[in-house]
């Protein structure tokens, strides 16, 4: 498999974030709808039998990273000032979500940094009504909030997803982003939101090799499999997605919550595996055929020692 690097380009919000299962389920959707449902059928299958032909990260802003659970911490010193001086950069650092390529980089040799505060996605609620289909004007008493997320200003409304895409599956892939331009993102697509302006997919260099690397940051929220390592650091997150598509149109379009590892957590394993996670079955009381996409897509790093 070889990296790649998909691009993005926003031309509205949207109220839907950039999670690697939601972009998973986007392009099973193409998949369907531009190569067949029989060809999804034997693309979800490989996945089962431990040869997927993709493994996504999150969708990130512009050239930012996730910020790992696990960072260097620096020496112990009894000097007043410079103790003072890294209770402040350690405030900054929980502070922080996002890091720079140099950051991130920094982080995974195991270096200590001080992360700048870099604005990701900008998050705004937009009031909204319904409205009365009898009289055509807004409904009384049915205000209510939308939440909406767009790159922030310097990023130019990009969204960067990285990828290992086995050599057979890169058409197919340029074809299933050629139908989310042309499909959109996310819910409330209908109405306009999450316009994509272009997508396009490069080959990418990939991330460099760390010397001493004792474990791994994952790019993406992942669902740990059986016998995947638990010494780590790690955040949660419950997701309840949603049927897409044709399927959301049923009388129960909500899956089962499911429990979560979010991007930038952090585990001790080596020699590095391609990926962790799985594939959730069962998320559906009635359409048994519908998966979860929960592989973690990692990157070697140097983790601290004792931790």
């Amino acid at each position: 498999m070889d990296w790649h690097r998909i691009r993005l380009t926003l031309a509205t919000p949207t109220p839907t974030p950039f999670q690697a299962d939601t972009i998973f389920g986007h392009l099973c959707w193409a998949l369907a709808h531009t190569e067949g449902p029989d060809f999804l059928e034997v693309f979800l299958y490989l996945y089962g039998d431990g040869e997927p032909p993709l493994l996504l990260s999150n969708g990130f802003p512009g050239d930012l990273l996730p910020k790992p659970r696990l960072l260097a911490r620096r020496p112990q010193t009894t000097d007043r000032a410079r103790l003072l001086q890294d209770f402040r950069e350690s405030k900054q650092a929980k502070k922080a979500e996002w890091l720079s390529p140099d950051e991130f980089e920094a982080a995974r040799r195991g270096e200590v940094i001080v992360p700048s505060l870099h604005s990701g996605f900008k998050q705004q609620v937009t009031m909204r009504t319904a409205i009365n289909r009898s009289t055509g004007t807004a409904a009384e008493g049915t205000l209510f909030p939308t939440e909406e997320l767009f790159p922030a200003g310097e990023h130019g409304g990009r969204v960067t997803i990285y990828a290992l895409v086995a050599p057979d599956f890169v058409a197919c892939l340029r074809r299933c982003l050629s139908y989310l331009v042309a499909s959109g993102w996310g819910k409330r697509k209908s109405v306009g939101y999450g316009a994509i302006a272009s997508a396009t997919l490069e080959p990418f260099a990939g991330f460099s090799a760390v010397e001493g690397a004792n474990g791994f940051i994952s790019l993406s929220n992942f669902v740990p499999a059986a016998g995947d390592p638990t010494r780590g650091a790690w955040n949660t997150l419950v997701k309840r997605g949603k049927l897409g598509e044709e399927l959301a149109a049923g009388g129960h379009p909500f899956k089962r919550p499911l429990i979560m590892l979010s991007a930038g957590s952090c585990f001790y394993d080596w020699p590095l595996r391609p990926y962790y996670g799985r594939l959730v079955e069962g998320v559906h009381p009635a359409h048994t055929q519908v998966v979860q996409y929960g592989l973690a897509l990692p990157v070697s790093a140097r983790l601290p020692e004792g931790e």
